[in-house]
């Protein structure tokens, strides 16, 4: 009998245990007949689990040098443990860079289009000192879809600095879902436009990889060689960042990745909350040069002005975690998402929002400095072309994901406080993703992928988005003529 008593004993902790664990883990899933016999056992298996506990508590008190052993031992174990998880870490981060900081350095590739910048002549995209780069006038891109004009706009043709007589021109600045990348010069939505509407001129300012902040600049641009009566703003989600970037390859989780490497303005709050934009930090041949000569003296002074750029931790450890906690946290998400809705149900009480942990902002929300700075640049975009006395227009771009989630689950999209925000200034702003919705009607993911052509609309995707452009209210019939447009300074 003593025997099967201690048997009993000592396998008590593991079967309270396995017990605690089931039940915790299988009480939501239960009918609630069951679910108060089954909050019983879990409470019983913690009373057996704590007597134990209490159990060895009390046996430590006889023999005080237990104390001292466990507690040396503990330190022993963590400091062992620490040196371990750093030479595991510098090992692993040696093996494999990319999960942690990547070093500042500038890798051939993007040494290599240093020197194309510098030296290139005929290429489609041209080193640009204020925007960092820009469309080369009278120029083919290499895939041979894309022409520009003397202006350095996509066009077959050229522009007057006036509007012709019986003419309605918008000038449309943005990244490439603007430009139109992946399809021919005939199939942007600018093209699209003016085939529907014979008397307007839509002009393609669009460059592709451009965040606000360059839009913004280049639309401040257009407007002084170009009359105009509306001014057309294209953005997108991968935007948002962009508009704080001030080195190219700092928009990569690991900067080695970058195909190529250029400067370019970028925008930041100042500590009153107010948009500041900063010029190009390569905005000169020379800057350009000196990165070419000397990268390990500059590219740490970019990493400074960067506000995308985390620099690397103390201790590789420590770096490591910093790095992959976001992926482990997004892993673990519904992990610890159903530990608490358990928990809840064991103690029969209903979760409350009071009780959950404030969580920061996302770049999508108001508050977060991404957000502040982006809805900053659209009123102020905004404020410009009112003070030309033209039409501000904003038209935000889905791109694959943001129309596969709507068509999967027709969940509001993730930028929606955006474009709330913006109306809530006043701005006009139109979702294309509207757009499509009511006009392709996709369903399956087979209709999402014929509208894009790669990355970015096709051909029927732009011809929606110009078609809708067409039918705006603000241009008047063709037979009411047009008011005379503002005059650039």
């Amino acid at each position: 009998m003593g025997a099967a008593s201690k048997f009993f004993r000592s396998i008590s902790p593991s079967v309270a245990l396995a017990v605690g664990t089931i039940t915790f883990a299988t009480v939501s899933l239960l009918p609630n007949g069951l679910r108060w016999p089954t909050r019983a056992l879990f409470f019983l298996s913690l009373i057996v689990l704590l007597g134990h506990l209490v159990r060895g508590l009390h046996r430590s008190k006889t023999n005080p040098r237990a104390w001292l052993f466990t507690g040396i031992a503990l330190a022993l174990g963590l400091a062992v443990a620490y040196g371990v998880g750093e030479v595991g870490a510098a090992v692993l981060l040696k093996l494999r860079p990319d999960l942690g900081t990547a070093p500042l350095e500038l890798t051939e590739p993007q040494r290599a289009s240093l020197t194309r910048s510098l030296e290139d002549t005929t290429s489609y995209i041209q080193y640009d000192p204020e925007l960092g780069w820009s469309v080369r006038p009278n120029a083919r891109s290499e895939d041979g879809l894309a022409q520009s004009n003397a202006l350095g706009c996509r066009a077959d043709r050229e522009y007057a600095t006036e509007v012709p007589e019986g003419s309605f021109r918008i000038l449309t600045f943005g990244d490439s879902y603007t430009h139109c990348n992946e399809v021919a010069n005939p199939d942007t939505w600018q093209v699209a436009a003016e085939s529907a509407r014979p008397d307007l001129e839509v002009v393609n300012g669009g460059v592709g990889g451009y965040g606000v902040t360059q839009s913004l600049l280049r639309c401040r641009s257009g407007m002084q060689h170009l009359k105009t009566h509306v001014v057309i703003l294209g953005c997108m989600t991968d935007d948002l960042r962009r508009s704080l970037n001030a080195y190219y390859p700092f928009r990569f989780d690991n900067p080695r990745q970058a195909p190529s490497a250029s400067g370019l303005p970028f925008s930041t709050l100042d500590r009153d909350g107010k948009l500041q934009i900063h010029p190009n930090p390569l905005g000169s041949q020379e800057r350009m040069r000196q990165l070419l000569d000397d990268p390990t003296t500059l590219l740490p002074e970019l990493a400074q002005l960067e506000p995308l750029y985390t620099p690397a931790r103390a201790t590789p450890l420590t770096d490591l975690l910093a790095h992959q906690w976001p992926v482990m946290e997004e892993k673990l998400s519904p992990l610890t998402a159903a530990l608490k809705t358990r928990w809840d149900i064991l103690c029969n009480r209903r979760s409350s929002p009071s009780r959950r942990a404030p969580r920061a902002p996302s770049i999508y929300e108001p508050g977060h400095p991404v957000f502040e700075v982006n809805a900053q640049l659209f009123q102020t975009f905004a404020q410009e072309v009112r003070e030309a006395g033209l039409h501000p227009v904003v038209l935000w771009f889905p791109n694959p994901k943001d129309l596969a989630k709507m068509v999967e689950n027709r969940d509001t999209p993730i930028y929606s406080r955006y474009l709330t925000r913006l109306q809530e200034a006043g701005i006009e702003v139109h979702d294309v993703l509207d757009w499509i919705r009511e006009d392709a009607a996709p369903h399956t993911p087979a209709d999402v992928a014929a509208l894009y052509s790669g990355g970015h609309f096709s051909p029927a995707a732009n011809r929606i988005i110009g078609h809708r452009i067409a039918r705006m209210p603000w241009i008047p019939p063709h037979e009411a003529g047009f008011k005379q447009t503002p005059t650039p300074e």
